[in-house]
């Protein structure tokens, strides 16, 4: 029989390729050696990954954990009743890599040099919370001492070194507002009013520049108010006059006692009353017993005398 004429199933039998199985098991070697070679590192490359990747949201979270730390001691420090300048500036070097706590902790700073100027009180100072008064004496700054120029020169340099920071950082322009506000309020308290105009000038321009409506409209009136400003030295407590003592109450013993419940000022008015006019009535009864005895007295004396006049006639009959 020839060999088209076999049936299907007979012709798989032509369709066997020899040495087949070999290729087969050739394949599967070269897939393990491929295994072998490369899974280590394809292993340490993966771990390397997973590790990076950890390492990463490591660093991330210490980041933001130092962020929040900044921002902790920022507010501590800044949120009292009377911040520190030292202890701010401190912060602001210890977190220098933290650029709105750094910048915030000098603006505030200088505010606080600024303020203890125009205060007259050194900065820091322990305060009573009653008054706001310094619980020393020697706290206070004398109006025209050096330690007020010192201060003044701190602030200065503090508004100074923010500005120079910031001026060309458009997400900063606040700042650099805050810095130009604070110069400004340095040349008003020495006092350098035409210094104080060119820098309002200049920080109404950035307003102008970064579309600060609000700020533009504070600028100006700050500008119109320079020529109206005089320097103002507050007195110490100390140079203040002795208010005097209040004098003593003066208690009227002739009204007597007045009752205890129910007293208003009515009240009092009526009890008063009523004793004045009882003391009027006995006035008036003894006015009239008085009377009364005089007139019968002078009935007395008169039957007397007719009496007598009776006598007479009898004898002179």
């Amino acid at each position: 029989m020839a060999k088209e004429n076999l049936p299907d199933n007979d012709n798989r039998l032509g369709q066997i390729k020899e040495g087949a199985g070999l290729e087969d098991s050739k394949i599967n070697q070269e897939f393990v050696d491929f295994i072998r070679k490369w899974s280590t590192p394809i292993l340490l490359i993966a771990a390397a990954a997973a590790l990076g990747y950890f390492l990463y949201n490591k660093r991330i979270e210490a980041r933001q954990a130092h962020i929040d730390e900044a921002f902790a001691q920022y507010n501590q420090s800044a949120n009292t009743f009377s911040p520190s300048p030292d202890a701010l500036r401190r912060i602001a070097a210890d977190f220098d890599d933290v650029k709105g706590v750094s910048i915030m902790a000098r603006l505030s700073a200088a505010d606080e040099y600024l303020r203890s100027v125009q205060r007259g009180i050194r900065p820091g100072s322990p305060l009573d919370p009653a008054t706001g008064e310094p619980e020393n004496e020697e706290d206070f700054l004398t109006p025209d001492g050096e330690d007020r120029v010192r201060l003044l020169d701190e602030a200065e340099a503090l508004y100074r070194e923010v500005w120079n920071e910031t001026q060309k950082n458009p997400a900063m322009a606040i700042h650099t507002l805050s810095a130009l506000y604070g110069l400004a309020a340095v040349s008003e308290s020495r006092p350098d009013l035409d210094a104080a105009k060119n820098t309002l000038d200049q920080a109404m321009a950035l307003a102008e520049e970064r579309g600060f409506v609000e700020h533009v409209a504070l600028t100006r009136q700050r500008i119109d108010n320079l020529p109206r400003l005089t320097r103002i030295t507050l007195p110490k407590k100390a140079d203040l006059p002795v208010p005097p003592e209040p004098e003593p109450l003066e208690i009227d013993e002739t009204v007597g006692p007045l009752p205890v419940e129910g007293v208003t000022s009515e009240g009092v008015t009526e009890v008063i009353d009523e004793e004045g006019s009882e003391s009027e009535s006995s006035d008036a009864d003894d006015a009239g017993a008085g009377d009364s005895g005089t007139e019968d007295s002078g009935t007395d004396d008169t039957t007397t005398d007719d009496a007598a006049g009776d006598d007479a006639s009898d004898d002179g009959r």
